[in-house]
């Protein structure tokens, strides 16, 4: 657009202005023509993105993580927390005699498989079996963890910890094993140590925590430092996840998976959403096989927690024939029963490795519905839905914790009752025999006194039979004495 001007007034004020012309300029030639020439790009490497929408999912899964476990969110705790680098090629001896493959793999600081697309190897491998003396490794090392708390420290934080928690009455379950109930009173303690709040983790996290900590308590080789460690890393991944997409994506998954098996439960009215929070809460505390659970922990550390969104449409897959046959409250009971999920196995984890899921179109889709206003999903009501839940599975808790107060309480009255009754015979038995007692003490006195006597009796007639003697040798002595006597008086008068 162009403008006239007319020449310039004396007075600016009290200047006449000319009109201004509208005129459309026609706009220069896009590039010029006098721009220099692209410089050549022959012998430079050009960018190639290292997964797209068309690949593979185990990759995609793989190369997130390894960014995600690098970012400064998911090390705040135990940058704050740790000192003590982690020594990793001491270890590596064994690892090396063990399994050379995994070996290599923990020496990857690059993550080359990933990069080589070689990421359906690792899978392959971990269901296998990751060996015992080399899965903490793989764990410190897939999981970027560089250092951790000295044992001192670590000592202090627990005394800490402990006073804390008598402070706040806030008591770690009873039923855990004493390594765990540690782990997780410091775990705690540490969170709340730096939020500004002062707040608990939530529910879903700490429940995840709950049951991931035995696994890595038993660890070999890890001291409970590097255990806090990856507890950290455990959490904070947890913590991370949206939600409410992880939900959006395992429906999306089980539909595309099998799409008349969702298309069934939604027409019986099952909201299977409250399955996946099951998934999310329970999964690892569950009933199903150890090695099973062990295995799909292996596959989480390396592809987070969406790997659990291909086991959950494997899992549905392996039931559809027996989820379209059932209908109503049949079917939410099937769904929602130990059967189902303890059903899983090696072979449902095989699938799920096997599952291709669109995920980066799930997350779009996600998005898009969170962007619409007409959804009604803003971040307000998305921050209300959370503190619902977290609200929920916290009264969910208490009054599991209040039914188990409530058992023990009629099991301590009942033994009360036990108790006071035995007390009270036994107080019976007592006097009863202390009554006994100064019975048989005064028998015994009696029977000492007769004894005694009879003993006196007996002496004294002993004594009377000796001293009869003495008197019939006394009486004979005298009758010789008297004789003599007799015999010595004739001779004296002769």
């Amino acid at each position: 657009m162009s403008t006239e001007k007319s020449p310039e007034p004396a007075d600016p004020i009290s200047a006449p202005t000319t009109p201004v012309s509208h005129t459309p300029q026609t706009p220069p030639d896009l590039p010029p023509k006098n721009a220099p020439p692209l410089p050549p790009r022959d012998g430079k490497p050009n960018f190639k993105p290292i997964y797209n929408m068309k690949s593979l999912t185990a990759t995609i899964l793989a190369f997130r993580q390894s960014e995600l476990y690098g970012s400064p969110g998911m090390n705040m705790y135990g940058d704050i927390f740790a000192s003590t680098p982690v020594e990793m090629e001491p270890r590596l001896a064994t690892a090396v005699s063990d399994s050379p493959e995994w070996a290599s793999i923990i020496r990857d600081y690059s993550d080359e498989y990933i990069r080589t697309n070689r990421v359906h190897e690792i899978e392959q491998l971990v269901l296998k079996g990751i060996p015992a003396s080399v899965r903490p490794l793989v764990y410190l090392k897939t999981m970027r963890v560089r250092s951790h708390i000295e044992n001192v420290s670590y000592h202090s934080v627990v005394k800490r910890a402990k006073s804390a928690q008598w402070e706040n009455a806030c008591a770690v379950e009873s039923s855990l094993p004493e390594d765990v109930a540690e782990l997780l009173q410091v775990y705690e303690y540490c969170i709340k140590e730096i939020n500004s709040a002062a707040q608990e983790p939530d529910v879903t996290t700490k429940k995840f925590v709950n049951g991931v900590l035995p696994f890595l308590v038993n660890l070999p080789g890890l001291g409970k430092p590097e255990v806090l460690a990856l507890v950290f890393k455990f959490g904070a991944l947890v913590n991370r996840a949206s939600k409410d997409e992880f939900y959006y994506k395992c429906s999306r998954a089980v539909e595309d998976a099998d799409g008349d098996v969702l298309l069934h439960i939604s027409k019986q009215g099952v909201d299977i959403s409250e399955f996946y929070k099951g998934i999310l809460l329970d999964l690892f505390s569950s009933g199903i096989e150890q090695e099973v659970l062990l295995c799909i922990l292996d596959l989480v550390v390396f592809e987070g927690i969406d790997f659990l969104v291909r086991l959950i449409a494997a899992l549905f897959s392996e039931h559809s024939a027996k989820i379209l046959k059932a209908k109503d409250d049949e079917l939410s009971n099937y769904i929602f029963s130990d059967k189902f999920l303890l059903s899983a196995s090696h072979d449902t984890i095989c699938k799920a490795t096997d599952t291709e899921i669109s995920l980066i179109k799930y997350e779009n889709e996600f998005q898009l519905m969170s962007a619409n206003a007409i959804s009604g999903n803003d971040n307000e009501l998305s921050n209300l839905k959370d503190a619902n839940e977290d609200l929920m599975l916290r009264i969910s808790d208490i009054r599991k914790k209040i039914e188990n107060l409530k058992k023990t309480q009629t099991e301590i009255l009942s033994q009360s009752e036990e108790y006071t009754q035995r007390l009270l015979a036994a107080q019976k038995e007592k006097k009863d025999l202390s009554d006994l007692a100064q019975e048989l003490q005064a028998k015994y006195a009696h029977l000492t006194m007769k004894e005694n006597l009879n003993n006196t009796i007996q002496a004294n007639k002993e004594i009377s039979s000796e001293n009869a003697d003495l008197e019939a040798q006394i009486e004979e002595i005298s009758k010789k004495v008297e004789g003599k006597k007799q015999k010595l008086e004739k001779i004296s008068n002769a």
